[in-house]
């Protein structure tokens, strides 16, 4: 659906809608796995003593 919307906007510049919902999801893994690592970052940082996963 959000591809169609995309390409139906875009009208003339179809390779460039295109571009765009692919921008649009590029984005999104990027602030996910943004937060996700905000969420795994130990509270004091680089210096935390990190518990091992052995």
């Amino acid at each position: 659906m959000l591809i169609s919307l995309g390409i139906r906007f875009a009208e003339k510049a179809l390779t460039l809608g295109a571009a765009l919902t692919d921008s649009a999801f590029n984005l999104g893994t990027a602030i996910g796995s943004w937060i996700a690592g905000l969420a795994l970052e130990p509270p004091l940082g680089a210096t935390s003593p990190a518990p091992s996963a052995q």
